[in-house]
């Protein structure tokens, strides 16, 4: 269905007639839903429920028929969805495991509002736009971003956490969490090549699912393991049916290459695979400043990655062959791709020295990297895990001093599994309130790889199954034996994104500049903005400052001019 909205008010709503947003169903009397649903066990549901042929969401609402408010408990997939039950006079909402379907809401009194936009909310609600102060704040502290998990940059507004589900009975809203993410070692068969069997497949399922309904699929293959792995089981999957996966991947302009590599190598040795059309796009004149001439580009979020010009090429890219879905490898880090941080100090912990010495040895052999640089760099991670987290904004000194957060790192050490748990923990908070850039959102993100069974998998899988023969992210190494190609597979490292972002900068800095320049000295964002700061860094070499804190000053400024305490 895509985007949702609806709204239910307590005190004068006919039990019996839909409320705004909502859609009536002849076989669920009393029942009405909003609904963003693509449920991935559709054949358990059909048997458990005794349904058959059943849309995803006449099978969502059999599931709160018998399980009620337990649904969320059988349901896998990516969903959000609010369920309006006029025999209870109680509005019923649930966001997916990991929060890939989005869910926004706010309360007035009486009236409850929700939404798959934060804009869309304030489209309908009446709600003034004002800024969430503390929120934004608590980007100065390093980690900070993580702060206030379910609060979003507008005041009053907030997002349904993924994995949560929240009941709202007239004015009372309770909420609470159905799932999160746990280690357990049941999962894993004992024996290894039946281990990694066992993960090969839901690998395939998690591709497979997301596959459905798509009629002209494409993946974007940077090279990397995490985009080969799922344009590989995408391709395999689409093969069997006798259909062609699209894949897109971004190359260096012939006028920037110089000295530079960029992926096309790599990417080029999926050529032999049948099925597979691999297209190049080269994001020609785009660069980190390409949409600041109009700040409204950044209403939805100012929480744009600076090469997020290569996805909005490749996005491009994958509309122009007419494709209707872009699977990407985004969020294998904390799965397949893992690097199980912290796995050689837990050894130490437990006194197996001997292991964790050859495992050392064997990384260097492999990879060339230093057994001491390499421990030393667990310990920094463990015992000072914000030692290296710096400020991506140039905030105003006053702005931070309003900041009442002072973060204390949680330590996971001597178990790498917690600080796997961890760091997705960080991760969907983050994604919980960075809504799309492009409003109309012209074609379905897709990320296989943030698959619920998928994650909890690889989290229980033991370290020696995550680093072995020298490799780290040896989950995806082996379980994508003969898939993969095999140079791809045992490739220790890829080159960054946009290696010539430093040309693209310099190219762009001077519409940047006059960006600045167009501040004036009594301009209201200088309240949250150091601008000074910002202007002197502009010409400045420093990789930090021009991949990541003036670009991203600049998208929040162009943020904050939607508010009228910030218009000039």
């Amino acid at each position: 269905m895509g985007d949702i909205w609806g709204e239910i008010d307590f005190e004068i709503v006919d039990g019996w007639q839909a409320p705004a947003g909502f859609l009536a169903f002849a076989n669920f009397p009393g029942l009405f839903v909003a609904a963003d649903v693509q449920l991935h066990n559709r054949s358990e549901l059909n048997r458990w429920l005794s349904a058959k042929d059943s849309s995803d969401i006449e099978l969502l609402l059999l599931a709160y028929e018998k399980w009620d408010e337990a649904c969320t408990r059988a349901l896998e997939g990516e969903f959000a969805f609010c369920i309006w039950d006029a025999r209870r006079k109680r509005l019923y909402c649930a966001r997916d495991h990991l929060g890939v379907r989005r869910l926004y809401y706010c309360q007035h009194g009486n009236r409850f509002h929700f939404a798959s936009s934060p804009l869309t909310l304030l489209k309908n609600s009446g709600l003034l736009r004002r800024l969430n102060r503390p929120k934004l704040s608590a980007m100065a502290v390093p980690g900070g971003h993580h702060e206030f998990p379910e609060e979003t940059f507008y005041q009053n507004i907030l997002s349904l956490p993924g994995g949560n589900a929240l009941t709202v009975i007239k004015s009372n809203a309770r909420k609470w969490t159905y799932w999160r993410p746990e280690v357990d070692t049941t999962l894993i068969p004992r024996d290894d090549e039946q281990a990694f069997e066992v993960l090969r497949a839901l690998v395939s399922n998690a591709v497979e699912n997301r596959l459905e309904g798509s009629l002209r699929p494409v993946s974007l293959l940077s090279g990397g393991l995490d985009s080969s792995a799922v344009t590989a089981v995408a391709a395999n999957i689409l093969l069997r049916k006798n259909r062609e996966l699209i894949a897109v991947g971004a190359i260096l302009p012939e006028n920037h290459k110089g000295d530079l590599e960029d992926e096309r190598n790599w990417i080029e040795r999926f050529r032999p695979v049948p099925n597979l059309r691999i297209e190049f796009t080269t994001a020609e004149g785009k660069g980190p400043f390409d949409l600041i001439d109009d700040p409204s580009n950044f209403e939805a979020s100012f929480q744009r990655g600076p090469m997020a010009f290569l996805n909005d090429a490749l996005e491009d890219a994958a509309l122009y062959y007419q494709g209707d879905l872009l699977i990407n490898g985004i969020g294998g880090e904390y799965g397949i791709t893992t690097r199980a941080e912290g796995y050689i100090l837990e050894l130490l912990a437990h006194l197996r020295v001997s292991t964790a010495i050859r495992t050392l040895r064997e990384m260097k052999k492999s990879i060339g990297i230093s057994p001491v640089r390499f421990l030393a760099s667990e310990l920094r991670q463990a015992l000072l895990p914000n030692l290296r987290r710096l400020p991506m904004i140039y905030f105003a000194p006053g702005f931070k001093q309003e900041c009442g957060t002072r973060l204390k790192a949680a330590r996971y050490w001597p178990d790498h599994r917690k600080g796997q748990i961890q760091r997705l923990d960080f991760a969907l908070r983050m994604h919980a309130n960075v809504n799309a850039l492009r409003m109309d959102q012209p074609i379905r993100w897709s990320m296989p790889l943030y698959d619920r069974r998928l994650l909890e998998y690889c989290i229980a899988s033991p370290g020696h199954m995550k680093i072995r023969n020298g490799f780290s992210r040896y989950l995806v190494r082996k379980s994508m034996s003969g898939l993969i190609p095999e140079s791809i597979r045992l490739r220790p490292r890829k080159i960054r994104p946009s290696p010539d972002y430093q040309q693209r900068y310099k190219v762009q800095v001077g519409k940047a500049r006059d960006f600045v320049r167009a501040i004036g000295a009594k301009d209201p964002v200088r309240d949250v903005v150091d601008v000074d700061k910002l202007t002197n860094k502009l010409d400045v070499s420093n990789e930090w400052d021009i991949t990541m804190c003036v670009p991203t000053t600049i998208y929040l400024i162009c943020f904050l001019r939607q508010f009228d305490e910030f218009k000039r």
